[in-house]
């Protein structure tokens, strides 16, 4: 699979996230599953892709943390059922960016497949986290 990068950057594309689209079915939002949750979103709404990449926690003393992270897109709106507006933000946390680095179908994955993140994306937690020490 492709990972879409910044072609000026060489870092995965940054991503704006939306409020969960109206009439989107959510079975699963529980923290700390993001994976399983992008899976179950995509598998109990049509057309919903399931988006692996980066989250970037920044603080408000302006520090920076990197974590793998799923999500959804519905056409060309993108969308957080784990990390969504109705829920609050830590209060040290004044935003999370998004990096994507691939897209998958829910026809991609079987009912008992291993749901975990690529070697590409948990490279570039690393690596980022690296650059933010």
């Amino acid at each position: 699979m492709k990972i879409e990068f910044d072609k000026k950057n060489d870092v995965p594309i940054s991503i704006e996230i939306s409020r969960v689209p109206n009439g989107i079915n959510i079975k699963n939002e529980t923290a700390k599953e993001c994976y399983f949750n992008s899976v179950t979103t995509a598998k109990n709404n049509t057309n919903v892709e399931i988006i692996e990449g980066l989250g970037v926690m920044i603080s408000k003393d302006k520090s920076a943390k990197a974590f793998a992270h799923a999500w959804n897109r519905l056409n060309d709106l993108y969308f957080d059922v784990t990390i969504n507006e109705s829920k609050k933000l830590n209060e040290e946390i004044m935003e999370i960016k998004y990096l994507k680095v691939r897209s998958y179908l829910v026809d991609e994955f079987e009912n008992g497949d291993n749901i975990e993140f690529s070697k590409d994306t948990l490279r570039f937690v690393k690596e980022l986290n690296k650059k933010f020490e």
